[in-house]
């Protein structure tokens, strides 16, 4: 199952209809998922979602980034990136975040 986290940029924009379609103005973090028993991996993102807005640089989509800011992702070897990219209902341009569990 694929999970979308669909946060707006609440600095630059007043609500998430405005943020929509605007640059930096939403992030969408997609992760892999499995209906099951409580997972400690899946747990420690939830808990470190508030710091991501800190942590997260601005990307041009032609650079290839490794995104692996946070320690605990990087001790559960997660990959995740950053890019520009369109969601997934053009023509919205955002900052999606995929990480794969």
């Amino acid at each position: 199952m694929e999970l979308h986290l669909i946060h707006w940029n609440s600095t630059m924009y007043h609500s998430i209809n405005e943020a929509v379609g605007k640059k930096n103005g939403i992030t969408i973090i997609a992760l892999f998922v499995q209906i099951g028993k409580e997972h400690s991996g899946l747990k420690a993102v939830t808990e470190i979602l508030q710091d991501i807005q800190y942590k997260v640089k601005h990307y041009s989509r032609e650079e290839e980034i490794i995104w692996c800011q946070f320690k605990l992702i990087q001790k559960e070897r997660w990959n995740v990136c950053a890019y520009y990219c369109s969601k997934a209902h053009p023509p919205h341009s955002t900052i999606c975040m995929l990480s794969v569990l």
